[in-house]
């Protein structure tokens, strides 16, 4: 913190060296009353104190007396940015320094970061600071616990449903969801979650949503139906990478919003209140933390994730949130993930080149007792605007739409091999090209248009009818049909375009005619 030195690190705190300020200094800055020093440090005002941290800091410097007559404004000054630096370092020592001489305040302070607030208080600071990395998790921790204490706000800005009677937001920042769902490091993760515990148990829910604003200017069909963009807090607590307890504090605060907390499936009165959770990406993200390099997650023994997901299970029966049916879907996929360890253990643990395409077929398989249950997706939908009958709080379901084999071609994309060998039909197009996001993925032009067009999407088959082989032939013919659809429609737009031309023609000559 050299740029916001402190007080302490320039003059020692205590006046023990000048017993008599007139007898140990000869200045003339130390001979003036209250008064003076008033108008050359200038008093409080509506926005902070008229001189500068550094201008402060400068008369310090002067004399002992201003020493210790400014000592209080100078960490009020600049809106307090002493304290705001603290918090944005997680500095628990110098935050309660500024404490000591009144300069810490559950102010506003203006954004700097690229970010959606317009403004920031402590605890987006803090949170943000954790995000970054900025401090240890331990540090962090300890900062939480000091704004809490002292009752400074913690909730997020924007308000979402369930705060739509409030006055203010209720749920804490969602940008400490994102953190948890980003950490892979054990102890990190730990401690995020201990930091949402603390603010679960100072009466912060967590938020509703996630993303919502950053889902809302997604155009893009394809993209909006992204697996690795998080919507909310269930689609991180069923990852094997976040640990049964935040899944826990999820389904407590479920059961507060239930009308009938013993009943299997809890429901509510509020239709706003029902999510779903999708089961196809839940699927994914077990297998990526199993088998992808990139999560950096990494089982303990082999065999943890299946005793994770067992717990988590045993959660969400416990807390009454899932029905017989989708207790089925769990069990099926425990049943893959026991399978997938089992076959491991022999060969000494995973191998990503080995392991990898079987262990998605197998999981894929145990998705297919939900995909016999399509209805369900459609179930309850009747009475969404029936404010006098009860809702399920939360579903589990697997979309028609959904593409798995979609998934996998996208994955294998990733691999430089795998660009460097492929080779199908649409890549003799002329626009056809590899691009690669900003620190995102690899992306297929040709196959990315594919899938956007309902057309095509309807001459492929049923992800469970087929392997990923077949899919990916009759995605070759789809792309010919769609390639010859677009040139027919372009040969008759040229045949009308050519037409209206010759009737304009003939109407401009028959005028000339006339004239």
């Amino acid at each position: 913190m050299s740029d916001y030195d402190s007080f302490d690190q320039v003059i020692p705190s205590t006046p023990a060296l000048t017993m008599n300020p007139r007898r140990t200094q000869q200045g003339k800055l130390a001979l003036l009353p209250a008064e003076i020093l008033f108008e050359i440090t200038g008093e409080p005002g509506e926005h902070g104190w008229i001189l500068s941290r550094q201008d402060l800091k400068n008369l310090a410097l002067s004399c002992s007396s201003l020493f210790y007559f400014t000592r209080p404004v100078f960490y009020a000054a600049d809106n307090f940015i002493i304290f705001r630096n603290a918090v944005r370092h997680a500095d628990v020592e110098v935050m309660e320094r500024c404490e000591a001489v009144g300069g810490t305040t559950d102010t506003q302070w203006a954004v700097s970061c690229q970010c959606q607030h317009e403004y920031h208080w402590p605890i987006d600071d803090l949170v943000e600071c954790t995000f970054l990395g900025s401090a240890s998790i331990d540090k962090c921790i300890e900062a939480l616990q000091w704004l809490l204490q002292r009752s400074y706000k913690a909730n997020d800005h924007e308000c979402q449903v369930r705060d739509s009677h409030n006055e203010t937001c209720s749920h804490m920042p969602e940008l400490l969801i994102t953190t948890l769902y980003q950490s892979r490091d054990r102890a990190r993760v730990k401690g995020v979650c201990e930091m949402i515990w603390l603010l679960h148990n100072h009466g912060y829910s967590l938020p509703f949503y996630i993303n919502r604003s950053k889902i809302s200017r997604i155009r893009c069909p394809v993209k909006k139906a992204d697996p690795f963009l998080i919507r909310k807090p269930m689609d991180v607590a069923l990852r094997s990478c976040c640990p049964p307890s935040f899944l826990e504090v999820l389904l407590q605060e479920w059961h507060n919003h239930v009308s009938d907390p013993g009943r299997a499936g809890s429901r509510i009165t509020d239709f706003r209140l029902q999510q779903t959770t999708h089961l196809g990406n839940m699927a994914w993200g077990l297998f990526l933390d199993l088998l992808d390099p990139s999560t950096s997650w990494k089982e303990a023994y082999l065999g943890e994730a299946v005793d994770i997901f067992q717990r988590k299970i045993d959660l969400l029966i416990e807390y009454h949130a899932v029905d017989s049916e989708e207790i089925q879907y769990f069990q099926s996929i425990l049943e893959a993930l026991q399978d997938i360890s089992r076959t491991a253990d022999p060969l000494g643990g995973f191998d990503r080149d080995r392991d990898e395409k079987e262990c998605w077929q197998r999981l894929c398989d145990a998705l297919r007792l939900c995909d016999s249950n399509q209805g369900r997706a459609e179930e309850d939908t009747s009475i969404l605007t029936n404010h006098q009958s009860s809702i399920r709080i939360h579903r589990f379901i697997l979309p028609f739409g959904w593409l798995p084999w979609g998934l996998w071609f996208n994955h294998e994309l990733q691999k430089p091999k795998f660009r460097a060998e492929m080779s199908y039909v649409w890549m003799k197009h002329p626009m056809w090209r590899l691009v690669k996001e900003k620190d995102g993925p690899w992306h297929d032009s040709e196959w990315h248009r594919l899938f956007e067009s309902d057309a095509t999407m309807r001459r492929l088959p049923y992800w469970s009818e087929t392997s990923y082989e077949e899919f990916l032939a009759a995605a070759e013919k789809a792309w010919l049909w769609l390639e010859d659809f677009e040139r027919r429609n372009a040969e008759q737009m040229l045949i009308r375009s050519r037409h209206w031309e010759r009737i304009c023609v003939s109407i401009v000559e028959e005028e000339s005619r006339t004239e």
